[in-house]
């Protein structure tokens, strides 16, 4: 069989080759000869490349991919024809959802490797997809959910951005993704199920706190029930629980598998504002899990759990059982030259009163306009944690200050927890609940920017992979579900730094 040139155009390096072959050879063939001609010929990215024909018409816009196994006499190739190698698949990394004990995580044993605290909590699985370029976001979707056999329809399914935006279903993921840089091939991209619009309110409080929200209805019960308790305030969400139509959720099953479907209703029943009776029913339910929580803590001993690394820590005065709040107690100062590892970093926020003199001291001053200025000169830490995220005002000095030198009186992984116990704000009590969103709005804003500004500091996370675990953890498991769009600069800084560590140890 007589001799035929073929022109090759190669894109990605701007040239071109022309090849002699018979058509009695394979497509496979021509693409080893178009390897072996290639700069850098064993670098694994051909790997992903293949041969395009044209289309031989103006008209038309879709070529044909070449199929390595049929002969070239099969697409009638001459002296004109010209063919591209390019790109066919690219490699995407895709972060999937796996909740506690559903049916996917028992299928692959995803939990056997983890600790027994770890394998109450959902985690993100990552896994790695060759797409075509003609594949739409639609098919991706049903590719990823029937290889993973996961328990819910395709169509219940969507690719989203971390920021929360979803990916359109009718165009191409190459398309799309050249067009929005935003995660691209430096990212990753997370299969969610679609959120649901539902119905929730605060059991003796259904008027002033009825509220929509969406939420994704193949997560547990569980997992909703934490994220309403931030939303409504309430403090223990172990104490707590969701009622549907009537009947107790499940706290372990999926929404979906308890008939919670769009526009359904549930509503959060916690203890200060259940009804007599219907704790009652509950406290037996709860009384276990409740034995657990308290157990740490021995009410009567003067001995506080000790954390690792520290001392033995002694209370300076026993809980009164018969009062709710602890006595009141002298506080020291903290300094820059002090070293502060004492009760304040366990105690919470919401057990402490209003500013006091044996909290925080303020240093007055006039700026440049001759208006008065207020300083922090001296405070407890926990006062310091709410001066960095306090609801009314912000000091950006001050933020800047303060996470410069907090290592002379605290360790990062303190800091940390304590911008995770802020975030989850308490109600007080009496106050209007439109009140208190604007005030819990505002301390998780002032949260994530204190975060954002700690991550760009970079330093503290450098080297530390646990606190970048435990700070991308809380990003993935709550700021996305409550701030998508103001966690997303947060993470991007946060795996920044990861890679660049990665980079360095290479």
């Amino acid at each position: 069989m007589a001799p035929v040139v073929i022109n090759v155009d190669i894109p990605v390096i701007e040239s071109s080759r022309r090849i002699r072959m018979t058509l009695d050879q394979t497509v496979g063939d021509l693409q080893s000869t178009v390897m072996r001609r290639l700069p850098d010929a064993k670098n694994c990215k051909w790997h992903n490349f293949g041969l395009y024909l044209k289309p031989r018409h103006k008209r038309k816009s879709i070529g044909v991919w070449l199929e390595s196994y049929r002969f070239l006499s099969t697409y009638k190739l001459d002296d004109q024809t010209v063919i591209e190698f390019r790109e066919r698949y690219r490699h995407f990394t895709f972060e999937l959802l796996v909740y506690p004990l559903d049916d996917w995580q028992r299928r692959f044993r995803v939990s056997e490797a983890m600790k027994p605290e770890e394998n109450k909590k959902p985690l993100f699985h990552t896994i790695c997809f060759g797409v075509s370029d003609m594949a739409t976001v639609e098919e991706v979707v049903e590719g990823i959910v029937s290889t993973c056999s996961l328990d819910y329809p395709p169509y219940l399914y969507g690719l989203y951005h971390h920021n929360g935006k979803q990916l359109p279903t009718n165009e191409t993921l190459w398309s799309y993704m050249d067009k929005d840089r935003s995660a691209g091939d430096k990212g990753s991209l997370v299969l969610g199920m679609m959120p649901r619009l539902i119905n929730t309110c605060l059991a003796g409080e259904a008027d002033e706190t009825r509220e929509k929200l969406f939420c994704d209805l193949s997560q547990p019960a569980g997992l909703l029930r934490e994220m309403l308790c931030r939303r409504y305030g309430v403090r223990c969400p172990e104490l707590s629980s969701l009622v549907s139509e009537g009947h107790v959720l499940d706290l372990s099953r999926p929404l979906l598998q308890q008939s919670i479907y769009d526009f359904s209703s549930v509503v959060l029943v916690s203890e200060k504002n259940a009804s007599v009776q219907s704790l009652h029913r509950h406290r037996q339910r709860l009384s276990q899990l409740t034995m657990e929580i308290m157990s740490p803590v021995n009410r009567n001993s003067t001995t506080l759990p000790r954390p690792n690394g520290m001392k033995q820590l002694k209370r300076s005065t026993p809980v009164d059982r018969g009062s709710l709040k602890t006595p009141v107690r002298k506080r020291e100062y903290v300094t820059p030259r002090q070293s502060f590892i004492d009760n304040d970093n366990l105690e919470s926020f919401w057990d402490e009163g209003p500013d006091c003199a044996t909290d925080i001291v303020f240093s007055t001053s006039r700026d440049s306009n001759g208006q008065p200025t207020h300083t922090v000169s001296a405070a407890t830490f926990n006062k310091l944690v709410q001066q960095l995220t306090h609801a009314d005002h912000h000091d950006l000095d001050f933020v800047h200050t303060f996470l410069l030198s907090y290592q002379t009186f605290t360790m990062p992984e303190i800091l940390l927890s304590k911008l995770i116990e802020r975030y989850n704000v308490v109600r007080p009590q009496e106050m209007p609940y439109s009140d208190y969103c604007k005030m819990r709005m505002s301390i998780q804003v002032r949260v994530i920017n204190a975060m954002r500004l700690w991550v760009e500091h970079g330093d503290d996370f450098r080297g530390n992979p646990g606190l970048q675990s435990s700070l991308l953890n809380f990003i993935s498991l709550v700021l996305y579900y409550d701030w998508p769009k103001l966690c997303y600069t947060l993470r991007s800084n946060l795996m920044r730094i990861k890679v660049n560590q990665k980079d360095i140890l290479v």
